[in-house]
């Protein structure tokens, strides 16, 4: 009976070794996200003036996902859309671009190492608003 329980776990570990063979790497992951991020700031460009993207870092198991926001070209208020990139096919898709009465998207508050670098812009001269109510005047990109 013994070995008969061995037996049964080396065939466990084979089956198994292929799935664990299989999973990405970290540069992999990096690499997929990169191209969510292109392949949905690209598809969103035609709605957004600026547009940032935040990459769910796995998706689901058909889909890159990622939320795209920035200010409207239309509407010259700031909206979000999602954004799905097929797996297989590679092809970006947006959802309907949702309001900020639907939905608000903050600006995350910048790591400590990028406070310094944020003050010492902010106190030069040579600085401009990058995505303030300002630039809500400016009908130009």
């Amino acid at each position: 009976m013994p070995s008969r329980n061995i037996l049964v776990l080396a065939a466990a570990a084979v089956l198994a070794a292929p799935l664990t063979a299989s999973a990405s790497s970290p540069d992999a992951w990096a690499k997929f996200n990169e191209d969510v991020k292109t392949k949905c700031a690209e598809a969103a460009k035609a709605e957004f003036r600026r547009v940032e993207v935040v990459v769910d870092p796995t998706g689901s198991e058909t889909y890159g996902l990622a939320l795209v926001h920035g200010r409207l070209k239309a509407e010259k208020a700031r909206g979000a859309a999602l954004c799905v990139v097929d797996k297989k096919t590679g092809k970006a898709e947006i959802g309907t671009v949702l309001s900020k009465d639907v939905v608000r998207v903050m600006r995350p508050k910048p790591a400590k190492a990028d406070a310094a670098q944020s003050d010492a812009m902010k106190k030069s001269p040579a600085s401009t608003a990058d995505d303030s109510d300002a630039d809500m005047d400016s009908d130009a990109e």
